[in-house]
């Protein structure tokens, strides 16, 4: 189970699965599922005889490329990268991506304060994606 989130951090949370959503809509995506008020949710993932460790992934659709390529995408806080129940996550959903010859996407904030320094969101998926020997395929973040 997750670690309860503030109604701040799961507002921002939401927000920018729901700017990927949109994101993807523009791009011609189809299939696009969002763990959000408003969508049809992903269905579980979980590893071969452990479906008590499921988890659901923040967005689920399908690249309008020629093979069709899905696309899992977790949405992460400042706060929730890094996390114990996170590596959980992006392990599971890396490896589903890799079985399934799709791809592994990650959305963080732009910026981060880490001991009273600003570091980008980018910079610290990279950071914890090495420490977890895990793949992301493609990390997003709001523009502004």
């Amino acid at each position: 189970m997750a670690d309860a989130r503030t109604y701040q951090e799961q507002s921002a949370h939401d927000s920018l699965v729901r700017m990927m959503a949109n994101h993807f809509l523009t791009l011609g995506y189809l299939g696009i599922l969002a763990d959000l008020k408003g969508y049809n949710e992903p269905g579980l993932i979980w590893w071969t005889g452990r479906q008590q460790d499921a988890y659901r992934p923040d967005l689920i659709c399908t690249k309008n490329d020629s093979v069709g390529t899905q696309i899992i995408l977790e949405a992460e806080t400042c706060e929730s990268i890094g996390t114990e129940h996170t590596r959980r996550q992006w392990t599971l959903f890396s490896a589903r991506a890799k079985q399934i010859g799709g791809e592994f996407h990650v959305v963080v904030p732009k910026l981060c304060l880490r001991n009273n320094q600003f570091i980008t969101g980018a910079a610290l998926v990279a950071e914890v994606e090495a420490a977890w020997g895990i793949t992301v395929h493609r990390k997003w973040w709001p523009s502004e």
